[in-house]
């Protein structure tokens, strides 16, 4: 489901590495400059930021990873 405040599903692990795994790699090769990466509490952003810098390496470039970030409310 696509809603105002992102996209919702059933959290599966190795799909969704996959999937982020791509989107990483796909922006990575898009850009050519610096990409900063922070993620949430939720128990998803762990794998799903790993998959992500994973594809981002993948892809030649060399992100910078800030780990749990907070967002004002």
């Amino acid at each position: 489901m696509i809603s105002a405040s992102g996209i919702r599903d059933i959290f599966e692990p190795e799909a969704a590495r996959g999937l982020f795994f791509a989107l990483g790699h796909v922006i990575g090769k898009g850009l050519d400059g610096a990409v900063a990466l922070g993620r949430d509490s939720r128990p998803s952003g762990q794998p799903l930021s790993t998959a992500l810098l994973d594809g981002l390496v993948d892809s030649g470039l060399s992100p910078r990873y800030s780990g749990l970030c907070t967002v004002p409310v």
